[in-house]
């Protein structure tokens, strides 16, 4: 039997904010790379929230980047 997508609102399987988990992650961290937040949670004072940390490997946060 064929496997169809479940489509959300948001976003696409595997495809969404690591911490609030409800929207598309669109915002990667420098320098580890990982695309893993929301704009919401990556960028500005929330990111501060994440006490200068990656959510997916720990490593430092020098900015968060808007991926397009």
């Amino acid at each position: 039997a064929a496997h169809e997508a479940i489509e959300t609102d948001e976003v696409e399987c595997g495809a969404e904010c690591v911490v609030c988990m409800a929207k598309a992650a669109e915002v990667a961290i420098v320098p580890c790379g990982h695309k893993c937040l929301c704009t919401g949670c990556g960028l500005g004072a929330n990111a501060v929230r994440l006490g200068g940390r990656c959510p997916t490997c720990r490593g430092p946060i020098t900015t968060t980047m808007r991926i397009y």
